[in-house]
């Protein structure tokens, strides 16, 4: 009897073991948030939705915006297009010597998310969506 309770044990082990690998492999998470060094960034603006009025960020903001950009946490969530799917959302842009950065920051339900196109979604900080929704509202102002 207790041989029979063993394989059943072994065999459960191995199904969810296996089931793990197979959403693993099928679903990976996004890679982590690429960010420059604040050091070398050249400017930082901020735009909503498709908006072509971007705005600057203020330069006290900038170090703050990339703490916070780098600790996106990674979900299984893939981003297909070239922008977000959800309405409103904030385009924040940073140009560096080397190239440019584009972060997608909405809001759905109580979460905040960090989209990179065709890279992956990201879980935020709604810090982070505070000081962006701030920046882009300015424009609506100006």
């Amino acid at each position: 009897m207790k041989k029979k309770h063993v394989i059943a044990l072994a065999l459960c082990v191995l199904l969810i073991g296996g089931a793990a690998a197979l959403v693993h492999l099928f679903f990976p998470k996004a890679r982590p948030i690429r960010c420059p060094d604040s050091g070398g960034v050249i400017s930082m603006t901020v735009g909503k939705n498709a908006s072509k009025g971007d705005i600057p960020v203020d330069e006290g903001d900038w170090e703050e915006l990339l703490s916070l950009l780098s600790q996106g946490r990674a979900t299984r969530k893939w981003s297909l297009y070239d922008a977000p799917v959800n309405r409103p959302y904030y385009v924040l842009e940073i140009r560096t010597v080397e190239r440019r950065y584009r972060y997608f920051i909405y809001k759905s339900g109580d979460w905040v998310y960090i989209e990179l196109p065709y890279e992956g979604i990201h879980k935020g900080k709604n810090r982070l969506y505070e000081i962006i929704s701030t920046q882009g509202e300015n424009e609506q102002v100006s």
